[in-house]
């Protein structure tokens, strides 16, 4: 520990500039001092690596500064660690104190809450408090939990604490974790409803708290006394004081009773006290009161430590019995709340279990319908192509069909057209043949919508005459049956051109 000490003094110690919130600094000058320091560091109270700064009795807590931050000894005292729990470094967070400007009744409270909060109801929240709460300046720009009802929410937790102002140390912020997030200069008001405003379920949280028993509500006392003591940094050196105290002196029985003497001859007897050690009663007073010494230093317990060190030898397993007593209410309460979590986890679970079957259910029920729209569409998709291709089909046969009938008829009209002007010339020649059915032909034209053929005119018909005497006179004779036989010859190669034609046009 010394030569801890002796490598901080070598350290350079920047410049603290004070708030001046401090009314009376005098009374607050530090006397946690560099053994203070070391006994804090072995204690674990801070992760390794971190710097505390030199005691410095110049320095007061007010101090402000972008590099370091102050720490009072109290909180450590009660077991806390650094960094905070959650809890409690939610509560500094929303309303922007400093560590340095709470008085201990804050930690109390924030302590037994915190235990609260981790057994009894997980959902208490900082921003609940203010319904139970409100933060009251205290002096110094110092608060307090200050009650709204006559009922405290945390019993017992109001006690005054000797000397606290005057155990605090600066902490190098870059050596902690969320250092630099803390506050730098101290807030000289607070309203607490205004920096963690509650919610509507804030009511019945608090409601749910005073309902606790009041030993779960009430601050323990022996938390507050139980010192923090890391083993492995537990020295028995510090006790080397106790060995320097002078012997107290026994007092001796003027009429000792007659014991027996004792076996060995090394044992001694108590040694007889002379006369002169003797003081005679006044004749006032009773006669056995001369056998008391008068001397009032004779047991100079005071004088030698010796009721401050029993205290502590006697206080300290007292101290740890009680604590072993709390740690076990503690698991007790925290068998409970487990239970408890793990009943509504239970809970939960299967309702958890009964939503995701509903899904499920409607998630197969939508992949269903879904499935169903799919099918339908992709029968649509198909069949509706499938129509058009039959429409199509069947349109592409009716157009052939009524190709191939125009056709026909524009043939066969166009065969009533030529016979009925081969039969016109052949009558205007003067041929006439039985077989030729010119009005039938004629009203068959009509029929199919095809153009009239009119007979032709006189000239042309003198013309043929004249023609048709010219080869009568050349060769009457001899072509008369041959005439004939051709008439004969070219109706019938008409009627079979016709009909060649005909079934040509009916069949492409």
């Amino acid at each position: 520990m010394a030569s801890r000490t002796r490598s901080h003094s070598n350290e350079p110690v920047p410049t603290l500039v004070s708030q001046n919130l401090i009314r009376e600094p005098e009374k607050e000058i530090c006397s946690f001092n560099n053994a203070d320091i070391a006994a804090l560091k072995d204690s674990g109270a801070f992760p390794t690596g971190t710097v505390i700064r030199p005691f410095d009795r110049e320095v007061r807590s007010d101090a402000s500064s972008d590099e370091w931050v102050c720490f009072f000894a109290y909180p450590f005292s009660l077991g806390l660690r650094y960094p905070f729990p959650p809890f409690i470094s939610r509560f500094f967070e929303l309303t922007g104190l400093s560590y340095a400007q709470t008085m201990p009744m804050v930690r109390r409270v924030l302590m037994v809450l915190d235990q609260i909060k981790s057994r009894h109801c997980p959902d208490l929240c900082i921003e609940d408090l203010p319904i139970a709460y409100r933060l009251r300046s205290h002096g110094n720009s110092r608060f307090l939990l200050f009650s709204t009802s006559k009922n405290p929410l945390i019993l017992n937790a109001t006690k005054n604490e000797d000397q606290w102002q005057r155990k605090f140390f600066f902490v190098k912020r870059d050596s902690i974790d969320g250092g630099f997030d803390l506050p730098v200069r101290w807030l000289t008001k607070a309203n607490f409803r205004d920096l963690a405003s509650p919610s509507a379920e804030s009511q019945p949280r608090i409601k749910e708290i005073y309902r606790l028993p009041a030993a779960k509500r009430t601050f323990s006392f022996s938390l507050d006394t139980v010192p923090v003591i890391n083993l492995e940094g537990f020295q028995l050196d510090e006790f080397d004081s106790y060995s320097s105290l002078a012997p107290i002196k026994q007092e001796i029985n003027p009429k000792p009773a007659d014991t027996p003497k004792p076996s060995s001859s090394k044992t001694t007897t108590a040694p007889k006290a002379p006369p002169a050690s003797r003081t005679r009663a006044s004749s006032s007073r009773k006669r056995k009161e001369a056998d008391h010494p008068t001397t009032p230093h004779v047991f100079p317990f005071e004088n030698h430590g010796f009721t401050d060190s029993s205290k502590f030898m006697t206080g300290f397993p007292n101290q740890g019995l009680e604590r072993l007593v709390f740690l076990y209410e503690d698991a007790c309460g925290l068998n409970v709340m487990l239970e408890s979590k793990l009943k509504k986890a239970e809970a939960t679970i299967a309702d958890q279990a009964t939503i995701a079957t509903a899904k499920s259910e409607h998630y197969e029920a939508k992949y269903k319908a879904m499935d169903q729209d799919h099918q339908s569409t992709i029968q649509k998709i198909t069949q509706e192509p499938q129509a058009k291709s039959d429409a199509a089909q069947v349109q592409h046969e009716q157009d052939m069909a009524s190709y191939r009938e125009s056709l026909k008829n524009s043939v066969v009209i166009s065969l009533l057209q030529a016979r009925l002007e081969m039969a016109y010339e052949a009558r205007a020649l003067g041929f006439e043949c039985p077989s030729w059915n010119n009005k039938a032909w004629d009203m068959k034209l009509k029929d199919l919508g095809g153009n009239p053929v009119e007979p032709p005119s006189k000239p042309a018909a003198e013309k043929s005459a004249k023609v048709t005497e010219k080869v009568d006179e050349a060769g009457a004779p001899k072509d008369a049956g041959g005439d004939a036989a051709d008439e004969d010859g070219m109706n019938a190669g008409e009627d079979a051109t016709g009909e060649d034609m005909m079934e040509e046009g009916a069949a492409p």
